[in-house]
């Protein structure tokens, strides 16, 4: 049977962090390094509400795709999902099920391709 490996992340950036910002990039890309000397063959996924972080530096310091395309919070697009290979066919933004003034963001794949897969997952500092 052959086993894929998937690495999720969810990230909460505060729109007024109590940390430097540069402090969190520095932290992810040296977390992303570790993960892909022990698990070279996972795929990644990182997932959040990154504020002000913008969407094209956190894609050149994490070497990630950016996968959402329309705005999840009035007219921007704060609710995000990176990834290290296009997996997801269909993502959807939709009304929070959750008391929220953020939309949901959806990420379908072909269900089928993914059943056998194994999951890894850590609390990581920052």
């Amino acid at each position: 049977m052959d086993l894929q490996q998937y690495v999720y992340w969810c990230l909460y950036h505060s729109p007024k962090p109590l940390y430097q910002t540069e402090t969190l990039l520095n932290q992810l890309e040296l977390n992303f390094e570790q993960i892909g000397l022990e698990f070279p063959a996972a795929t990644v996924v990182l997932c959040g509400d990154f504020n002000q972080l913008s969407d094209e530096i956190m894609c050149e310091r994490t070497g990630l795709l950016s996968i959402v395309k329309q705005p999840t919070r009035h007219q921007r697009i704060l609710d995000r999902i990176y990834v290290s290979k296009p997996i997801y066919s269909v993502i959807r933004i939709v009304t929070s099920l959750v008391r929220s003034d953020h939309n949901a963001v959806i990420a379908y794949t072909d269900v089928e391709r993914h059943l056998n897969m194994q999951l890894f997952y850590s609390m990581l500092p920052v």
